[in-house]
C-alpha cells in the first residue's frame, strides 16, 4: 500500500500541471501581444486624437509604422508595423504591396543620434529581426540599434572578402550567411523577399532564420542571415540582434584604427582586436560560396514621404 503513495502523488502533480497549462498558455499569448497592444491601443489613438503618439516616439500613418523605444532602454528603438503582422514567418512580408520595412528602418536611423545625444555614423548602425523562435513578441518588430564594437571591427577588416554572392561567415560562434547590397538594391526589394528567393531552403522555412543589416565603411550594405540551429556547436535560436549594442559604444566614431580597439574593447575582446591579421581572417569555411540561386524579378516598392509624428 505504501508503494502506491508516490504514484498517487505523481498523478496529482500531473493533473495539477495539466489544469494550469491553459492558464500558462493564455498568459504567454497575452505577454506576446504587448507590442501590438501598445501600438494599436495607445500610439494610434493618441496620434489620431492629438497628433501625439506617446508612448511611441513616431507614428507614420502613410508608411504604416511606429517607432518605440525598447523596454530595456538604451539606444535601441523598435520599428513596428501598424498592421497586424505576427513575425518574419508571415506570408504578408512576401507580398509586393507590403512596405519595405528594412528600408524604412534605415531611413529612420537618425533617431539613434537623437537618443544617444551624439552622432551615430552609418557604419555603426545595425537593424535586426529575430526568428520566430528567438523572439518574445508576436508582432513584427525590427531592432534598430548600434553594432557591437567587436562586430563592427570584424566587418570592417573582412569587407574586401565579400561580394553580392552569398558566403558563410562566423560571428559570435554562430554561422551566418552573408552578402553585400547597394543602397539601390536595399530600397528596391524587401529583404524578406530577397532572402526567401535567394537562399536555399529559406523560402520554405521563413520563420527559422533571423535577418540583420549593417553598412560597411566603403558604403556597401552587408546582409546577414542567421538560421536557427539547435544541435552541436553554434547552436542558436536565430537571433541576430546579438550583434547589437544598445549602449552604442561606437557612436561618434567614424573610423576605427586598431589602436582604438585596444583602448575601447573590454579585456576579453582584446585578443581578437590586438592581432589585426588574425581578426581579419574569417573562419576557413566562410570563403565557401553558396550555390547560386536565380532570383525572381525585382520588386519595386513605392516609398512615400508621409508626415511623421513628433517625438514623444
Amino acid at each position: 500500500m505504501n508503494a502506491t503513495k508516490p504514484a498517487n502523488r505523481a498523478f496529482v502533480v500531473a493533473m495539477l500541471l495539466l489544469a494550469l497549462l491553459p492558464a500558462g498558455l493564455a498568459l504567454y499569448r497575452y505577454n506576446a501581444g504587448a507590442l501590438w497592444r501598445i501600438v494599436h491601443r495607445q500610439c494610434q489613438p493618441g496620434y489620431l486624437r492629438s497628433g501625439n503618439p506617446a508612448p511611441c516616439r513616431v507614428l507614420d500613418p502613410v508608411q504604416g509604422y511606429a517607432l518605440l523605444q525598447d523596454r530595456k532602454g538604451g539606444v535601441h528603438e523598435l520599428l513596428i508595423p501598424t498592421r497586424r503582422i505576427t513575425g518574419i514567418e508571415s506570408r504578408v512580408l512576401q507580398k509586393p504591396e507590403t512596405p519595405n520595412y528594412f528600408w524604412l528602418a534605415w531611413q529612420a536611423r537618425g533617431v539613434l543620434s537623437s537618443v544617444a545625444a551624439r552622432p551615430v555614423p552609418d557604419a555603426a548602425v545595425a537593424i535586426a529581426v529575430n526568428s520566430q523562435y528567438g523572439r518574445s513578441q508576436n508582432q513584427l518588430h525590427l531592432h534598430l540599434s548600434c553594432l557591437r564594437p567587436d562586430i563592427r571591427q570584424q566587418l570592417a577588416l573582412a569587407r574586401s572578402r565579400w561580394s553580392t554572392r552569398w558566403s558563410r561567415y562566423g560571428l559570435l560562434g554562430h554561422n551566418y550567411y552573408l552578402r553585400t547590397l547597394t543602397e539601390a538594391e536595399l530600397a528596391e526589394q524587401s529583404l524578406f523577399v530577397r532572402v526567401a528567393k535567394e537562399l536555399p531552403d529559406r523560402g520554405q522555412a521563413r520563420g527559422r532564420y533571423g535577418i540583420a543589416l549593417a553598412q560597411l565603411q566603403d558604403g556597401r550594405f552587408v546582409l546577414l542571415v542567421l538560421p536557427r540551429n539547435l544541435l552541436g556547436r553554434g547552436a542558436n535560436l536565430g537571433s541576430p540582434a546579438e550583434l547589437q549594442d544598445d549602449s552604442c559604444a561606437t557612436a561618434g566614431t567614424g573610423s576605427f584604427p586598431m589602436s582604438w580597439y585596444s583602448r575601447a574593447l573590454r579585456p576579453r575582446d582584446r585578443s581578437a582586436a590586438d592581432d589585426g591579421e588574425r581578426a581579419a581572417a574569417p573562419p576557413a569555411w566562410s570563403a565557401e560560396p553558396l550555390p547560386t540561386v536565380t532570383a525572381g524579378p525585382t520588386l519595386r516598392l513605392a516609398i512615400g514621404s508621409g508626415r511623421s509624428a513628433s517625438p514623444c
